[in-house]
């Protein structure tokens, strides 16, 4: 038979059990809970890194760097985390950049495995992209499948604000929704059509502004495999903008929709937009930034123009009885300066910088007005000043950050001349200069300097578009053996691409 058991002391050892078992399973969850966290922050710190060498078109250190995080990913045991997936994406995008489109659509099937509604980062999004990230998506499982019909359409079943991945059953219509944007700029908005969505004539974008209470809607364009549409700046004044997308039949009867009027997406308005923002709370790599900055391409054109001054010692040219008094002498008149260039990195330029200086100012010296005459300088005997100098220089220049506003630094050596135009006082006995048509005027010459150039300088590039910017810079040279310490203050326009 059984003893007899104690009732109290029975329960007072269960608990003692019970609170063993309890402990021993629960401490080793903290310290896990806070690897797992600091090893999230890490990769969206590579993630961060990447698309930041990606918008500079240093694609091999972002792609170095994505197989960082990847690896880094699977050691801390998220192989099913949305931010490994983020970075297949981010993997997929850079590949597809380097021309390895085949590859960046596996990196694109490995994300959509981990995270099905997942989408491409928005400000990584184009044509290209956006078709590819299409193929990854066939025979995947759609967003919505076992939902409603609407549902897998993206349409009125779908909650507006999932800000997910608008991929579609076959009959539907595909979108990737937008969720931010820049206040008072226009959006751009695109779709495609599934292959087995027939009986329509057209693609309309309906939005509305905020604090309006209807809809307008424009047709959407066709554009290859895809419609594109646009939201007008004026509809993007407020804090949000709704939209939604809507395939209609010749009789203007809906076949399909991407949204509806009564759950339409949601686009929410700043001053600021993050990159990812069409990602979703998952991408755990987006941060808030200014809008994409300028990518363009390596090449890189400039021309620039401005003015310049220098330390000029010497004589002059047309006259070299005429000593300078060593000091500041403008550069008159003006200056141009085209400069082509390559990026071998996104922040190091190598570049050949031509400087064509317009000279004006000096007078001509007419040699039968001296005292006594003198013969020479042509048949006409009138000795006339130069009118432009040239030099050419070979320069070296570092970018800083990423955004609009670079500001960079620049190393140059070069040959050519640099001319400062210096006036100089009349005799102190009297008697004519000789200088003018008059034989008697104040003589303005040229002081040549160089033929060998070699300093530093440095400015700023701002992006109005990824393509064309506005340049600013202060560039200092020493001449030698004729001397010169000279500054030239330049602004313009230039091009990458």
């Amino acid at each position: 038979m059984f003893p007899d058991r104690h009732p109290v002391r029975d329960f007072r050892l269960g608990l003692v059990i019970a609170s063993i078992v309890v402990t021993g399973a629960l401490m080793p969850l903290p310290a896990h809970a806070e690897d797992d966290v600091a090893a999230i922050q890490k990769v969206t710190a590579l993630n961060k890194k990447a698309l930041d060498a990606y918008n500079n078109l240093d694609f091999e250190d972002a792609r170095r760097t994505l197989k960082q995080a990847l690896e880094l990913c699977t050691a801390a045991g998220l192989d099913k985390h949305p931010i490994k997936a983020r970075t297949h994406i981010h993997m997929g995008v850079v590949l597809i950049a380097t021309k390895q489109q085949d590859l960046g659509i596996k990196q694109f099937r490995k994300a959509l495995e981990i995270q099905p509604d997942i989408q491409v980062t928005r400000s990584l999004a184009n044509p290209e992209i956006l078709k590819a990230f299409d193929e990854a998506s066939e025979g995947m499982t759609p967003l919505g499948a076992g939902s409603s019909p609407d549902e897998a359409r993206g349409g009125s079943g779908r909650p507006a604000s999932a800000g997910g991945v608008g991929v579609s059953a076959d009959a539907g219509i595909r979108h990737f929704a937008i969720t931010r944007g820049r206040k008072g700029a226009s959006l751009s908005i695109s779709a495609s059509v599934g292959p087995g969505l027939t009986g329509f004539e057209k693609l309309v974008l309906a939005y509305r502004a905020e604090g309006a209470s209807d809809f307008e809607g424009h047709d959407m364009r066709a554009t290859g495999d895809r419609y594109v549409g646009e939201i007008p700046a004026e509809a993007t004044r407020g804090g949000v903008v709704d939209y939604f997308i809507q395939a209609e039949a010749a009789d203007e009867t809906p076949v399909a929709t991407a949204g509806s009027e009564a759950r339409p997406y949601r686009v929410t308005l700043s001053a600021r937009v993050a990159p990812g923002a069409g990602g979703g709370a998952s991408s755990g790599g987006d941060q808030d930034t200014d809008e994409a900055p300028v990518v363009g391409g390596r090449f890189y054109v400039g021309v620039l123009g401005g003015w310049g001054i220098g330390y000029a010692t010497g004589k002059g040219e047309v006259n070299a009885s005429n000593k300078v008094n060593a000091g500041l002498a403008p550069a008159s008149a003006a200056q141009v300066v085209p400069e082509l260039g390559y990026f071998l990195r996104s922040d190091w330029r190598l570049s050949v910088q031509i400087r064509y200086q317009f000279v004006s100012g000096p007078t001509s010296l007419y040699l039968q007005k001296l005292t006594p005459p003198r013969t020479g300088c042509g048949s006409d005997n009138i000795c006339s000043p130069a009118t432009y100098a040239a030099a050419v220089l070979a320069r070296s220049s570092w970018f800083f950050g990423s955004d609009k506003l670079r500001p960079y630094f620049s190393l140059a050596a070069g040959g050519g001349q640099i001319r400062h135009v210096v006036t100089f006082a009349r005799p102190a006995g009297g008697g004519t200069t000789g200088c003018g048509s008059s034989g008697n005027a104040q003589c303005v010459d040229t002081v040549i300097s160089g033929p060998i150039f070699a300093g530093a300088g440095g400015g700023v590039l701002y992006a109005i578009t990824p393509v064309i910017g506005l340049v600013g810079e202060i560039d200092a040279l020493l001449g030698f053996p004729d001397f010169t310490a000279h500054f030239d203050f330049d602004a313009g326009v230039a091009a990458r691409f």
